[in-house]
């Protein structure tokens, strides 16, 4: 299909800073492989010039495949990823000018970081009685370090910590996930000269925060890029994960603005019932969404419902992997699919893997290929101490390490050389495969070793330790969607940002869910909104729509929970 007349005046644009307001089913990830094709063929950019920023690594994914489809191998030197996995890849190659050691470096994800933070507490002496309440503003002062890349004041009473805490991963050549963007924003003036890109296009850039708009800003003022945004504030929905969703509003008088209007996802009366939720927001861009399909079946709305009447419902669909079941949050919806597996119904479940890859023995089995790509790593090495049978000697490790400035692993390295995991597994040249099978006898999780054989499936089936820990250290929950799915697709509506599905069941739309009963807020209630709206909006052809009993008892007290006022602000 051609390219309508404003697609094309965007992917033909010249100004400095650009920003399209592309609603829902819009075409905007084409409109972005055209522009990037238009610039490389047209305008004769070379492919290394172009930084192409996306929200989710499966839209990193379809964006590289697409544009490889369409102008063939110069689309593999072109740089696309989220902001993560790119600043990580720099991070990665230049660490050394943050004082972090050569080779690769480690990633710590939640799990990992609290258990840090509990550590260094402990020997600070500020892990007491009240250490539940102290916990709340140490994780707020992070949070503002990761979203806006300010760190604490040195009056403030959590800098002590703060700085023990950015001492010690660096002295074990790691990250956190989160100061993987904060590592960027520091080492970004070292790296002016590297930076070839010189011009920057953003995709969903409604939900990026302070310090991603920053990082784009300075990159900017480095090279000179011109700035290329796609996005929809009706769909900023990350508030609550420190997304600034107001930066394009306050700021698009520094864009000059280009807007799709034209939905070719979703039937009439989706469009329609879409554009009457959205206008009960005061705080947006003015837009409408005209149909392009025609109006459709009409919209259902089915009351009083539990897990069992959704699963009748669907039934009654008669849908498969192209159906979805969305939701506000995980507590109806895992019941569902748990119910679902015990009659045997086909479904997956997104959100799933989540238990697994936060789980301790998943950290404790990872340390070890941690360990073989970093060996700094003491933290990793911690997690391990008593499989490898170093508790004992541990407190020795510890003294031996300070004094003669080596890794706790390395220490232990010297003592036990004849260690059967140093002879087999400690070589960052052996295969994934082979090393993460000789991991699982120590620890039989069946489940575990599929994860890591479906990576080497998915992904790259002669990746090395080193590839997969970097791809794991940037996983997302959209990294669990598979093309081959089974059955209907059960998901958190944030976890179905960008996809679409021809039949949508939306559950638990009632009070207190969607809008949640935690900020009844304007502000609050906009957010809610946006977030219906996303969920409304991935249907192309059929939109279902069910509510829980409006009253139910829970140990002796009643709660009522009436329809959502979104339902009927639908005008369905």
């Amino acid at each position: 299909m051609e390219l309508n007349e404003k697609q094309r005046a965007v992917v033909e644009a010249m100004e400095q800073n650009i920003l399209c307001i592309a609603p829902p089913g819009s075409g905007k990830t084409r409109v972005l492989v055209e522009r990037a094709a238009h610039m490389i063929e047209k305008r004769k950019v070379s492919p290394y010039e172009l930084l192409l920023l996306t929200f989710t690594r499966k839209a990193a994914g379809e964006m590289r495949a697409r544009l490889e489809e369409r102008i063939g191998f110069q689309a593999k030197n072109v740089t696309i990823g989220t902001f993560h996995a790119v600043a990580l890849r720099l991070i990665q190659r230049f660490g050394t000018e943050l004082g972090l050691r050569p080779g690769r470096i480690t990633v710590y994800g939640d799990w990992e970081t609290q258990f840090l933070l509990k550590d260094i507490a402990m020997e600070l002496g500020v892990y007491k009685k009240a250490w539940k309440p102290r916990k709340k503003d140490i994780d707020a002062v992070f949070a503002t370090y990761y979203n806006t890349g300010e760190p604490p004041d040195v009056e403030d009473p959590v800098w002590p910590l703060f700085m023990a805490f950015t001492a010690r991963l660096k002295e074990n050549n790691s990250l956190t996930y989160g100061s993987i963007l904060t590592g960027l924003q520091l080492l970004l003036p070292f790296i002016g000269e590297h930076l070839k890109w010189r011009h920057i296009m953003m995709d969903e850039s409604q939900d990026s925060d302070c310090l991603q708009w920053s990082l784009v800003e300075n990159i900017k003022s480095i090279t000179g890029s011109t700035l290329f945004c796609v996005a929809d504030p009706d769909q900023a929905i990350y508030g609550w994960r420190g997304a600034d969703v107001d930066y394009l509003v306050r700021n698009q008088g520094n864009f000059t603005t280009y807007h799709l209007n034209i939905n070719y996802r979703s039937t009439g009366k989706i469009v329609a019932a879409a554009n009457n939720l959205i206008k009960n927001n005061a705080i947006r861009v003015e837009k409408t969404m005209e149909a392009c399909r025609e109006p459709g079946v009409k919209l259902d709305v089915n009351k009083n419902l539990t897990s069992e009447g959704i699963i009748g419902l669907y039934k009654k669909v008669k849908g498969g992997p192209d159906t979805a079941i969305l939701g506000r949050n995980h507590y109806l919806l895992e019941k569902t699919s748990r119910i679902m597996d015990e009659k045997e119904i086909p479904n997956t479940y997104i959100g799933k893997e989540g238990k697994l890859t936060n789980s301790e023995e998943f950290r404790r089995f990872h340390a070890f290929l941690k360990l073989i790509v970093n060996p700094f790593d003491n933290f990793a090495f911690l997690l391990i101490k008593d499989i490898v049978g170093a508790e004992e000697e541990y407190p020795n490790i510890r003294l031996k390490s300070a004094k003669e400035g080596k890794s706790h692993f390395q220490i232990w390295h010297d003592i036990y050389t004849a260690s059967p995991f140093l002879r087999a597994e400690a070589d960052v040249n052996n295969s994934l495969i082979d090393v993460a099978t000789s991991i699982d006898q120590m620890f039989q999780r069946v489940d575990i070793l599929e994860f890591i054989l479906r990576w080497v499936e998915d992904n790259n089936p002669t990746g090395t330790i080193g590839e997969y820990l970097e791809w794991l250290a940037v996983y997302d929950i959209q990294d669990e969607i598979k093309e081959n799915a089974k059955g209907v697709q059960i998901m958190t509506i944030h976890s179905a940002k960008g996809l679409e599905f021809e039949t949508v069941i939306i559950a638990g739309m009632n009070e207190g869910i969607l809008p949640s009963k935690r900020d009844q807020s304007a502000e609050a209630i906009e957010a809610e909104t946006r977030l219906f709206y996303v969920a409304v909006t991935r249907a192309k052809d059929k939109l279902i729509i069910t509510s829980r009993p409006e009253t139910s008892e829970f140990h002796g007290k009643t709660t009522i929970e009436p329809v959502s006022r979104f339902v009927e602000w639908m005008k369905i």
